[in-house]
């Protein structure tokens, strides 16, 4: 397989694909606002004035009928997105606010939450991410080793297991190489244990390339088996996690071209 473009999942996901209509009430809609609040769950409504969408409720703000105009707070530059900024900038921006608005054609309609980032849009795209890293790596390695070398750098169990795996392929005329039978943890086991290539692709120690990638492995886990990512992004700094396997995959990358 040849050189993927790493940018690619960039696009494929924006902020339109996690946003959510923004609900807003009038001066006269009291009632509507405290359902909003009180029954939904919102945390945020908009504050609709002859037709437009001019300000925000916070949840979080005390106010009554009679000084809700008081209450109302106007958008600032720093609140606001448009429908088609990158879900990557839409989660770092996420990261110091626990809402953003989306203006579309100069007017805010739209909503994206913290609670967003539990989304399939998220998850495709962080999958993506990796499912790119571990593709390029197993042609960086098939190419590094091309008989197979690095069969000594993997268990005899792993390596039994991926060759069963690429005997059943063969025999469904599916053409393969054993690289590409191997896990995730395997073809980073291999970078592990190569010195040079370590150094080529990571430029961290082998104790700092190890936690990154029990880390990288442990995120495609979670993915696969659809676990809440909130302490992936609360605690764990996942979209540093992510820019760092990101930024192996273009060395990789420059490897095979």
């Amino acid at each position: 397989m040849g050189p993927l473009d790493t940018t690619t999942t960039n696009f494929l996901f924006t902020a339109r694909d996690i946003a959510e209509p923004l609900a807003s009430v009038t001066f006269e809609e009291f009632d509507q606002m405290q359902k909003y609040f009180n029954e939904d769950n919102f945390d945020v409504i908009g504050f609709q004035e002859n037709g437009r969408i001019t300000g925000f409720i916070d949840k979080r703000d005390s106010f009554s009928i009679e000084d809700i105009i008081k209450t109302v707070k106007k958008f600032e530059i720093h609140d606001l997105i448009t429908p088609n900024t990158d879900i990557r900038d839409c989660l770092k921006l996420l990261k110091d606010r626990n809402f953003l608005f989306i203006i579309d054609q100069s007017q805010v309609n739209g909503i994206v939450t913290a609670a967003d980032r539990q989304k399939p849009a998220v998850r495709m795209m962080l999958f993506g991410i990796i499912t790119i890293f571990e593709s390029q790596l197993a042609s960086l390695i098939h190419l590094k080793y091309p008989e197979n070398e690095w069969e000594k750098h993997i268990s005899e169990s792993r390596l039994e297991s991926a060759k069963k795996f690429y005997d059943e392929l063969l025999e469904k005329n599916l053409d393969i190489n054993l690289i590409n039978c191997t896990q995730i943890c395997d073809k980073t086991d291999i970078v592990l244990k190569e010195s040079i290539l370590l150094s080529s692709l990571t430029g961290l120690s082998k104790t700092k390339a190890r936690v990154l990638f029990s880390r990288l492995q442990d995120l495609r886990n979670d993915l696969a088996h659809a676990q809440s990512l909130q302490n992936w992004f609360e605690n764990e700094d996942v979209l540093n996690l992510i820019d760092q396997i990101r930024s192996i995959t273009e060395n990789i990358e420059k490897q095979l071209k």
